[in-house]
């Protein structure tokens, strides 16, 4: 025979424990991890000629940049992605800058992804804008074979706020 109390114990255990569960699996990513994984699986995806989903799938808005060239926003990170022949650039402009946190944050998440998708990239000590900052590149200075990844953040400049993010190639090679 079957003990009510315990049998009814154990339901009620294990639908709070799926509701946990499932409540943690459904927060949201940080907007730090956001932004990686745009990187990673756009920026990075186009740079080995590997196609991504649309930029529509992953949520990002066509407008148009100010000088009328294709840009691409993310409304719910509010982070703008401009794909171009030897670039793929993420940035964030004030208001909506990254905080100090989160710009630390992504560059904790681009150096493991640097390593492991360019573990022939040399850190660039002339890489250096803002509070938050590293660039690693391949090639000697100013010179058109140099390509490397690049962040940058400043998150303290008031108005002038913001971060950028980019994948440049060698010249001749498209993204």
């Amino acid at each position: 025979m079957i003990d009510r109390e315990k049998l009814t114990g154990v339901v009620l255990g294990g639908l709070v424990t799926g509701l946990l569960i499932s409540a943690i699996a459904l927060i949201p990513k940080s907007r730090a991890a956001q932004i990686a994984e745009f990187f990673e699986e756009i920026c990075i995806s186009n740079h080995y000629a590997q196609p991504t989903e649309s930029l529509a799938a992953w949520g990002f808005e066509a407008v148009k940049d100010t000088d009328g060239s294709p840009l691409w926003v993310h409304p719910f990170t509010a982070t703008f992605l401009k794909l171009e022949p030897r670039r793929c650039g993420l940035d964030t402009l004030a208001p909506l800058a990254l905080s100090e946190t989160q710009a630390r944050e992504l560059l904790r998440l681009l150096e493991a992804i640097v390593k492991r998708r360019f573990p022939e990239l040399t850190y660039d000590p002339n890489a250096q804008m803002g509070s938050v900052h590293k660039g690693g590149a391949k090639g000697p200075p100013a010179h058109p074979s140099r390509w490397g990844v690049f962040f940058f953040a400043y998150p303290d400049w008031q108005e002038s706020a913001g971060s950028t993010l980019f994948l440049v190639a060698p010249q001749g090679e498209p993204l």
